[in-house]
């Protein structure tokens, strides 16, 4: 390789200074000096520089090393510290005393303080509330009933016995009716243990009336252990309630509304129902009857444990399926509810038919009542909207 390097006479012999040129602002003086094979005329022959390949083993371990650290050691030495309250001076005290800040806010304050005062002196602000229940003025002095009296109780010998209560409501419209729904005080692996046990045994819900509490008046027949039910605030023949597997129950009770009116309107003057009950002083009807289910939800679509909350909607609203806002409700009736469960989940329910297939009835499935208005829903129904930690609609 040569080079040949020329200069003017004139700067022979001056100081050379070098300088950096950028490339960008001075493209004339960058050359690209590329290896070509000797003879070769054009780029086509440019030599190819063969690199060796390298092999190398890399193992990835931690760094070890060993250190000693000995911490700085002191002679624990006893110390203490006294101390006395800072106070004002006698000086101090009476300029505070006479100061106007101090007679104007012990003039609005006394009055306050004196009305305290006398009533902590007239009556005792330590009452025992318990003590205070029993209204029976022959009481004799120092003896006091403190307990809490039973006024009546409802059981049944087969349907209720060794068995939990887990929700009660009341009859919105017929008084002295209450449903109570029943369970068997099993835990989750007892449940597994005794699952064939419990498939063929009844789940029930007991509804009772004052008037009779040895005999019930309907029993809501169940595939579960019911967890909470209610009834619908618009039509309380319209009963719903949620299962101890997750899905919901709907039982129709249209057809037994005068058995419960019957129970009501006996004259039970001269005794008391108890002793009725025991007597049959009163009209007896005939056996409870059970009621089965007009229609189930979906067990996949519903919640994956049990239900521990249903509450319907007011009956001037609802949740529109398109926006899923609350807007007025034109028709004044409950048609939809909530429902919470163990799963964490909170499912919104709409119990009127829709234009969508999927709540077209399918004739190979059964039934529990077809002549029921809300039959097309068994097995079907899904919740149109699951909150579960962010809003996630189901399509």
């Amino acid at each position: 390789m040569k080079f040949n390097v020329s200069r003017k006479r004139r700067l022979f012999g001056r100081e050379i200074q070098f300088s950096d040129y950028s490339y960008i602002n001075n493209k004339e003086l960058y050359t690209e000096v590329t290896p070509v094979a000797p003879g070769a005329t054009s780029q086509e022959n440019i030599l190819e520089i063969k690199r060796l390949e390298l092999e190398q083993g890399t193992q990835a371990i931690p760094e070890v090393a060993d250190k000693i650290i000995q911490s700085k050691w002191s002679c624990p030495v006893n110390a203490c510290t006294q101390y006395e309250p800072r106070t004002f001076s006698e000086e101090e005290q009476e300029r505070v005393w006479k100061s106007e800040e101090m007679q104007e806010f012990m003039k609005n304050v006394t009055p306050r303080m004196e009305l305290c005062l006398q009533q902590n002196e007239i009556m005792d602000i330590f009452p025992d509330d318990y003590l205070l229940l029993s209204n029976d003025d022959g009481i004799v002095a120092n003896t006091t009933d403190t307990n809490l009296k039973e006024y009546q109780s409802f059981t049944d010998l087969k349907f209720s016995k060794d068995k939990v209560v887990t929700c009660i409501d009341w009859h919105p419209t017929i008084k002295g009716i209450v449903a109570v729904s029943v369970g068997e005080p099993y835990s989750l692996n007892e449940r597994i243990e005794l699952s064939f046990k419990l498939v063929h045994s009844n789940s029930l819900v007991l509804l009772w009336s004052f008037t009779d509490p040895i005999h019930p008046q309907l029993f809501l027949e169940a595939p579960e252990d019911i967890l909470c039910f209610k009834f619908n605030p618009s039509n309380p023949n319209l009963i719903v309630g949620g299962c101890i597997n997750g899905q919901v129950v709907i039982w129709d009770i249209t057809d037994y509304q005068e058995r419960l009116q019957i129970h009501r309107s006996i004259n039970t003057k001269e005794k008391g129902p108890v002793m009725n009950a025991l007597f049959n002083t009163e009209p007896k009807l005939d056996h409870a009857p059970i009621v089965s289910y007009v229609a189930l939800s979906s067990i996949d679509a519903g919640h994956s444990k049990g239900v521990t909350g249903i509450e319907w909607i007011p009956d001037h609203l609802e949740l529109s399926h398109k926006t899923l806002q609350f807007v007025p409700n034109g028709s004044n009736y409950c048609s939809q509810l909530v429902t919470s469960g163990l799963d964490g989940n909170v499912l919104f329910w709409d119990m009127r038919p829709l234009s969508s297939k999927k709540y077209t009835q399918n004739k190979s499935q059964p039934t529990s009542d077809p002549d029921s208005p809300y039959h097309y829903l068994h097995l079907i129904w899904k919740p149109f909207y699951k909150v579960m930690g962010t809003h996630n609609p189901l399509h």
